[in-house]
């Protein structure tokens, strides 16, 4: 039969190390994964209240005493950011969330403590040439 030699500390030290290394790793990765799971939920609270204020001003608003663009000229962002909007209904919103601890250090080097999540929707106005509810 033959004689297997012990482990020398070294090696269990190493192995500990490693282990160590392992488990660090995966509760950032967690960590991470349970804060954009939060972020993504917040991000979707934040539209769903938008598109709900959006298709409240779009159901009021009625554009029926917008005159009709001047054709003959091409209106531009800069030149006139409401020719491009008419007949639509804009809404926005953000809201800022605070990261965790962990997040704060390991991740981004305690340089960052906050994310803002925005939320903006551009809605068709349902009131166009007389049309009602």
């Amino acid at each position: 039969m033959k004689h297997h030699p012990k482990r020398t500390t070294a090696k269990n030290g190493q192995a500990m190390v490693e282990f160590v290394i392992a488990i660090f790793a995966i509760v950032i990765l967690i960590t991470g994964i349970t804060e954009f799971i939060g972020f993504a939920g917040k991000r979707g609270e934040i539209f769903a209240d938008v598109r709900g204020k959006a298709g409240k001003h779009a159901l009021e608003d009625s554009v029926d005493d917008l005159e009709p663009p001047d054709i003959t000229q091409m209106p531009t962002v800069e030149t006139s950011p409401s020719a491009l909007s008419r007949g639509f209904t804009h809404e926005k919103d953000e809201e800022k969330i605070t990261l965790s601890k962990s997040m704060k250090e390991w991740v981004f080097g305690g340089k960052l403590s906050e994310l803002t999540v925005r939320g903006e929707v551009w809605m068709p106005s349902m009131k166009i040439g007389g049309v009602e509810e």
